[in-house]
């Protein structure tokens, strides 16, 4: 059974299955993962919030980059439009994309 990943901001919702442990992690929106062996590859599911003034694609490319100079075998499965829905309480969320 899966469960919900509620963002800080109350901004946005997700969900992941009911094996993942989610947890507050200063600089994220939101985090969710897989526990395991320190040396084995985990999913996760990492939100960031970030308002930026260079445009959607450059900002992947920096994010892309970012991951790459800062974390050992980075393999990037997918960048995607991301789309989030409208909430009465919050309004629109805002475009994005999922790295």
């Amino acid at each position: 059974m899966g469960q919900n990943v509620e963002g800080l901001s109350g901004r946005v919702r997700f969900s992941v299955p009911g094996v993942w442990t989610v947890e507050a992690r200063e600089g994220f929106e939101s985090f969710a993962y897989v526990s395991g062996p320190e040396e084995a590859h985990h999913p996760s599911a990492a939100l960031m919030l970030r308002e930026n003034e260079v445009g959607i694609s450059r900002f992947c490319v920096d994010v892309v980059n970012h991951l790459r100079d800062t974390l050992e075998d980075v393999f990037v499965i997918d960048i995607d439009a991301w789309s989030p829905a409208f909430r009465d309480e919050l309004g629109f969320a805002g475009a994005g994309r999922m790295v």
